[in-house]
């Protein structure tokens, strides 16, 4: 068997397209194998696990497709990558005139959307930091559905979106809600005067749902990520959510959800919601704050019930 290679430069594509393109053109005669991946480290792990690792396929960065066929003779082989290379093409391309079209770049999709000002990002996470900052760079508030990025990636995410006074949710931000619009995986839930920040978009759903069924609204639902009351992320964009919907008309209390925040961040909460005129109600189970800052509740249930009031 004659084994060839070739690698796509700064050529992204979903995994799942991947494994279908070189599924079909494994069933081809004379071809024994057809591996298609993006140059991650651990995808280099994988193939050099597998023994169809190559030198030319070692030069492969994170941005960068390798494509690798095993088949009966040399030419067959390369003809296998040409052709993997227009089903790809012809995969992920649409025509301008097509409604289904999907620009492939930020840029792009910005010349469809000039006034667009949210990015909803979900892509591996070893790419997620890269795509959110040209996002931020570009003046959009980003909501991170990927997980596995770095905190201190986070951290540095979230300080350039707020020098732009930018909302970035997440990463690993599964549900939010803004100006009645939902976000990621969330239900149907009529407008009123309460807003929510969450660390859990699951209990963010929870909390929505039973103000919902009390017979209440919500101005908006604000998503933070898992790790943003961490002690490394410092509340980042908490502390800014908290200005937002202090800040916003339609939001007359406001509930604070997170698995419980580091000391340090939580003596920065009091601070900052002691001088708020918006009351705010807290749930951080396992956790009660001396002093009465905050309205606390021990359960999600509890927390929707006294915001309703």
């Amino acid at each position: 068997m004659i084994r060839s290679t070739r690698i796509l430069r700064s050529s992204y594509y979903d995994s799942v397209v991947l494994m279908r393109v070189a599924s079909q053109l494994k069933k081809r005669e004379n071809v024994s194998e057809v591996a298609m991946f993006m140059g991650t480290e651990g995808n280099h792990d994988l193939l050099r696990q597998v023994g169809l690792n190559t030198d030319e396929s070692q030069e492969a960065g994170p941005q960068d497709l390798i494509i690798i066929v095993e088949a009966g003779f040399g030419d067959l082989s390369e003809a296998i990558i040409e052709q993997a290379a227009v089903m790809l093409t012809e995969k992920t391309t649409r025509t301008e005139n097509n409604l289904d079209y999907r620009p492939r770049t930020l840029d792009t999709a910005l010349g469809f959307l000039p006034d667009a000002t949210l990015a909803s990002i979900s892509i591996p996470g070893e790419y997620a930091a890269m795509e959110a900052s040209k996002c931020t760079a570009r003046g959009l508030n980003v909501f991170l559905f990927s997980d596995n990025v770095s905190i201190d990636d986070e951290k540095s995410l979230k300080k350039s979106a707020l020098d732009k006074n930018l909302l970035f949710m997440g990463p690993d931000c599964g549900t939010a809600y803004i100006n009645g619009v939902a976000l990621g995986f969330a239900n149907i839930i009529q407008r009123g005067r309460i807003g929510c920040i969450a660390a859990s978009g699951t209990g963010l759903q929870a909390v929505v749902c039973q103000i919902d069924r009390l017979g209440e609204g919500i101005s908006h639902g604000i998503g933070v990520g898992g790790r943003d009351l961490s002690r490394e992320v410092g509340g980042l964009m908490t502390t800014y959510s908290l200005d937002l919907l202090e800040n916003d008309q339609e939001t007359e209390v406001i509930i604070l959800l997170s698995k419980p925040p580091h000391p340090s961040v939580v003596e920065e909460l009091e601070s900052i919601c002691s001088k708020m005129s918006t009351p705010v109600v807290t749930c951080f189970p396992g956790t009660e704050i001396p002093g009465n800052t905050f309205t606390q509740a021990a359960t999600l249930d509890e927390a929707a019930t006294r915001a309703v009031g």
